[in-house]
């Protein structure tokens, strides 16, 4: 369906008062972009807010929409602040629960992948930070070994 005939039949809604505004989910810059644009062009309500993932884990609203949304003014309504229940801890250890999102629905997988270390999910945090910790304190001890076998 059309941007414009989208925002045409939503500004109905708002003139009946039955929203009183109008906004997007899940779209890209270049989205929001189109959708502003058709707004000011045709004179049809200007949408005031996203509806994106935004989490520790999923930061790709700030690759290029951040920027843009605060500059026209759409807030951001984020959803799953806790990247679908990771950062609660609830798939700690590989654990599967029934009934979770990503026990469920395959499509959510992209947050249980194994990762490269810059990216893992942050049920690997605890264990990653923990490792660098190690590495770091074995390669100050072996400097410190070096140092007195001088």
């Amino acid at each position: 369906m059309p941007i414009e005939e989208t925002l045409a039949a939503l500004g109905e809604l708002v003139k009946a008062g039955k929203i009183r505004y109008v906004g997007v989910s899940n779209e890209t810059p270049w989205g929001v972009a189109q959708f502003l644009r058709a707004a000011e062009k045709a004179g049809l309500p200007k949408i005031v807010s996203i509806q994106n993932p935004y989490s520790l884990v999923n930061r790709t609203y700030e690759l290029g929409l951040s920027e843009f949304t605060h500059k026209e003014s759409v807030g951001l309504l984020a959803y799953s602040p806790l990247a679908f229940g990771w950062l609660s801890g609830k798939y700690e250890g590989g654990a599967r629960p029934a009934g979770g999102r990503i026990t469920l629905f395959e499509r959510f997988q992209r947050y249980s992948r194994r990762r490269s270390r810059r990216s893992r999910p942050m049920s690997n945090w605890r264990s990653a930070t923990a490792s660098r910790r190690r590495s770091s304190r074995s390669r100050s001890s072996t400097r410190v070994r070096s140092r007195r076998a001088r």
